[in-house]
């Protein structure tokens, strides 16, 4: 609207002043005169938005003892996948405000159950602590023994 205005006004102005309005025009959008307008910033493909808690993404490790989980990986698409001795369960994690919340999708005891803990990690060590999760077996894993960061 700016612009149009601009440009019938100039038709009514001494000669250069419509390089004057333009200058103006583009003082007010941001772009330099016969240049296009830019584009809102958008993330590059392949990035994410996602918070990354705190040792990163990748996989977490730890000793196999009877039933636990020995790996642990978090992608940075926001899925997990959750090794133990009796298969792999997958799942989607989300990080916000020191707290992991899994929803596990399919191959163990907690499909579609949301369960949130919170996240401790220093020395290369993670421990999971119960926030609120109504699946036992899970609360029954994740926070028996500390993780390690695989290098």
């Amino acid at each position: 609207m700016i612009v149009a205005a601009a440009a019938a006004t100039a038709s009514l102005l001494p000669m250069g002043a419509p390089a004057l309005i333009s200058l103006a025009v583009a003082a007010c959008t941001g772009s330099s005169p016969g240049s296009p307008a830019k584009e809102p910033a958008t993330p590059a493909a392949g990035t994410s938005s996602r918070a990354v808690p705190p040792g990163g993404l990748g996989t977490y490790i730890r000793a196999a003892s009877g039933d636990l989980s020995t790996a642990l990986t978090l992608n940075a698409d926001g899925r997990y996948t959750q090794t133990a001795a009796g298969g792999t369960i997958d799942g989607r994690w989300s990080f916000r405000n020191g707290k992991i919340t899994f929803t596990e999708t399919g191959g163990g005891d907690c499909t579609g159950q949301r369960g949130t803990y919170r996240w401790s990690f220093a020395s290369k060590r993670l421990t999971l602590t119960v926030a609120s999760d109504p699946c036992q077996p899970r609360t029954n894993d994740f926070p028996a023994a500390p993780w390690r960061r695989r290098s």
